[in-house]
């Protein structure tokens, strides 16, 4: 009697610990790091915060991710210490017996396994529920900081070279980076024969860009004479005194260069080693042969240096060249030009295109031009202008950027118009065309690329565009576009597009099978059934299909 006392208080009290550690467990204690942060409410995580995309830094994520990942791990342990205890008040399982074959013994143990999950599961319920939650958290932290985050890609010119972030290497390139935070960081490029590169660049959140930079072939001239060309180029400042100053630096650099490309060269054409002379056992032809090889071997060493040598002057030239422009562009002005009324004329209203249309021809001076364009006007507005074409005043704008042609200097640079009427001023939307003698000379396109750039506000000097100059001088700013998401998206709706009409069609085959004459034999009944069960799974793999191509092409010409 006293032996089983015990044995009836365990079975009595084994309820109520359950139950006990059930509550217990449901709330686990907070991870030390979350202890006091404003995440945790009456000792217990705040998912709704935790997961709220209002995080400003990529840290903040991280620190959220981290206080979800510590209490998910110590919720598992708990679970594991909750199953522990359970499992030590429950009956064991007792071997197997001398007449129990294996089969009777592995369906006695599958009962007792499923009878001790029956007695742990009321314990562990809201203990895994919570786990799902904290896991599921995790999952949204995750996502948040991906919208946060960027996505970057360095390629480099040639490519293969090793990219370096501090101390830590990266990789080769092309090199893609994942889940960057919006921070300018420095990479620096390194390649073997070449120069290393650094280039600050900060991932842009939610996006993914695409950066290119050339890396510089080591020179044939001792490095110690080296001046940094893209530094000169693409270091920004205001003070023309500055630019006069690089550009002083390239050509004294382009001086020594010639002389060090005579040193150089010199030095080659004495130090290759002559041929041997002719063997004893060696033919006349053999000989001949061997020293033209001697010689065109050092023909071809002396013209690659020549090579070098002038894609190295090209490179400065274009330099100076850049830096003159930059000089033009700091000191342009934007002058005005009065075009006297009687050589204006402005016609009716259009009132599909909203404006009066405007045309004038000048010649005088050092300016000329025809300009059609249209005044750009609400119809309201427009029904009460009275144009006092005795009064109308013209006003065009230009840069005073001079173009010599015959001896005679032309300003034909212009930015824009403007009419003035009855005190009232109105932007004139203009396009100036110049005469052929003027547009056809070669000089006049520096003209017009310095025009397009001061008039975008983005300098283009040398009218280079962003890749060119991203090919010359290593300006990295342009941005790839991802024209490829173009064809793939239109793709996978095309396959989309076809599934949904695969779908369809099958459809209407199982109403067609489906259609049988109840007086129809039982052969026949069963090949119907047959068909409709065909068709069926046809008509749902085609809708899948549809509907998958249609979700990814959308996601992918959207994203």
């Amino acid at each position: 009697m006293l032996t089983f006392r015990p044995f009836v208080c365990a079975c009595l009290l084994l309820p109520a610990f359950v139950f006990a550690q059930a509550d217990t467990a449901s709330k686990p204690a907070a991870p030390a790091q979350a202890a006091s942060s404003p995440y945790v409410v009456n000792g217990r995580l705040d998912l709704a915060k935790l997961t709220a995309p209002d995080g400003k830094e990529i840290a903040d994520y991280e620190l959220r991710r981290s206080i979800v990942s510590d209490s998910a791990f110590h919720l598992e342990q708990e679970i594991d210490q909750v199953r522990e205890k359970v499992a030590e008040s429950y009956a064991p399982l007792s071997a197997r017996g001398e007449f129990e074959t294996a089969e009777e013994y592995e369906a006695r143990k599958k009962q007792w396994e499923a009878g001790l999950e029956a007695k742990i599961a009321p314990a562990l319920e809201p203990l895994r529920a919570r786990h799902a939650q904290l896991v599921e958290a995790e999952q949204t932290i995750w996502r948040n900081r991906g919208a946060l985050a960027g996505n970057l890609e360095l390629r480099s010119v040639p490519k293969g070279a090793e990219v370096w972030a501090g101390n830590d290497s990266l990789g080769i390139t092309p090199l893609k980076l994942k889940e960057i935070p919006p921070e300018p960081v420095e990479y620096v490029f390194k390649l073997e024969g070449h120069q290393p590169f650094h280039y600050i660049v900060a991932a842009e959140p939610g996006r993914s860009i695409d950066r290119q930079v050339e890396l510089i072939e080591n020179t044939i001239y001792p490095q110690t004479s080296e001046i940094n060309i893209s530094e000169l180029l693409l270091t920004n400042t205001d003070d023309i005194n500055e630019f006069e100053r690089r550009l002083t630096v390239i050509s004294a650099r382009r001086e020594r260069a010639i002389q060090e490309y005579a040193d150089v060269r010199d030095g080659m054409r004495r130090d290759f080693k002559a041929p041997d002379p002719k063997g004893e056992y060696e033919t006349a032809r053999e000989y001949k042969k061997r020293v033209q090889a001697h010689q065109d071997e050092q023909k071809e060493a002396l013209d690659e240096l020549e090579r070098r040598h002038r894609k190295y002057l090209e490179k400065l030239d274009k330099g100076a060249k850049i830096l003159k422009d930059y000089i033009v562009a700091s000191q342009a002005t934007l002058l005005t030009l009065d075009v006297p009324a009687h050589l204006v004329q402005i016609d009716r209203y259009n009132p599909d295109k909203k404006s009066f249309g405007i045309v004038a021809d000048y010649d005088r001076g050092q300016h000329r031009f025809h300009l059609s364009g249209g005044i750009p006007m609400p119809i309201d507005s427009a029904k009460k202008v009275s144009w006092d074409h005795e009064n109308v005043k013209l006003t065009v704008q230009y840069y005073n950027l001079a173009f010599e042609q015959g001896g005679f200097t032309w300003y034909p640079a212009y930015a824009g118009a403007k009419v003035t009427n009855d005190g009232k001023t109105y932007p004139v939307n203009a396009v100036f065309h110049l005469p052929n003698e003027l547009t056809q000379d070669p000089g006049y396109a520096r003209i017009a690329a310095k025009q397009d750039s001061l008039s975008s506000g983005k300098l283009k000097p040398e009218g280079l565009n962003a890749t060119d100059l991203k090919s010359a001088f290593n300006p990295v700013e342009a941005l790839r576009p991802t024209n490829w998401k173009i064809p793939i998206a239109v793709a996978l709706l095309a396959v989309g597009v076809g599934g949904v009409v695969w779908g369809l069609v099958e459809n209407a085959a199982v109403d067609d099978a489906a259609d049988i004459s109840p007086y129809a034999p039982p052969s026949k009944y069963k090949k119907a059934k047959d068909d409709v069960d065909s068709h069926k799974t046809m008509r749902t793999v085609g809708y899948a299909v549809g509907g998958a191509g249609l979700l990814a092409g959308t996601l992918v010409f959207c994203f």
